[in-house]
């Protein structure tokens, strides 16, 4: 390496170093205001599901001889679908998917909602597309402080819903 280089690079690294210390001490806001939280988060595995059907004569005949089923299945994992209710407001309708390329994964509810402070009525409806399995629920009168996170979890011993509270530093 010419000494010029070696100079160069070295003023480099100088000025990388002294902008990685300014931008270290600038202030970094995250929270936005007093609100408080309420967070969503657990995992959950479907009932498993396959599906088989009779492939037509064309299939086959695309296919190689050592490819040729007389069935074809695809096997897949159950959805789920959310409801939460806040206040008596519907706040959130959605279907879970299972996670993977092919649906074989479990599904993961994360969300995040923010509220004022004070008394709220949360109302989580967890239920199965399909199978026989019970849903999942909970209703819950929950008075937050300002910055507060209550935290709606499955319950690691029953798998029930439950309700986890978290208050502010």
């Amino acid at each position: 390496m010419t000494p010029l280089r070696a100079f160069v690079a070295a003023l480099l690294a100088l000025a990388a170093a002294a902008a990685l210390a300014l931008g270290s001490g600038a202030p970094l806001h995250l929270e936005r205001g007093d609100d408080a939280a309420i967070r969503l988060s657990w995992r959950a595995i479907g009932q498993p599901i396959e599906e088989c059907r009779t492939p037509s004569a064309e299939e086959q005949a695309q296919l190689p001889l050592h490819m040729r089923r007389a069935e074809i299945c695809e096997r897949r994992l159950a959805a789920f679908h959310l409801r939460v209710e806040l206040d008596g407001v519907p706040t959130l309708d959605e279907r879970i998917a299972p996670e993977g390329a092919q649906g074989d994964r479990p599904s993961y509810v994360l969300y995040e909602l923010r509220v004022p402070p004070g008394s709220h009525r949360l109302a989580v409806r967890f239920a199965p597309e399909a199978g026989h399995a019970e849903p999942l629920s909970l209703d819950a009168q929950l008075d937050l402080a300002p910055r507060e996170v209550a935290l709606v979890t499955q319950s690691p011993e029953s798998g029930a819903l439950e309700l986890r509270r978290h208050a502010p530093p």
